[in-house]
């Protein structure tokens, strides 16, 4: 099975996510989640557009 492994610049981008979602008033964030997914699901459908294309 394959195990994903993350590097020191993943633990502390998710630290730091996290300290700015600490940030965020509880009432507040779900607004940063719908937009952060919204961002991750942008940059995915670029990278399949991206591999989709013919020499690259």
């Amino acid at each position: 099975m394959f195990e994903k492994s993350f590097t020191p610049k993943d633990i502390t981008e998710a630290k730091n996510f996290l300290q700015i979602l600490d940030s965020v008033p509880k009432d507040k964030r779900f607004i940063l989640a719908l937009v952060t997914d919204a961002f991750i699901n942008g940059m995915n459908a670029q990278e399949q557009m991206n591999d989709a294309q013919p020499g690259r």
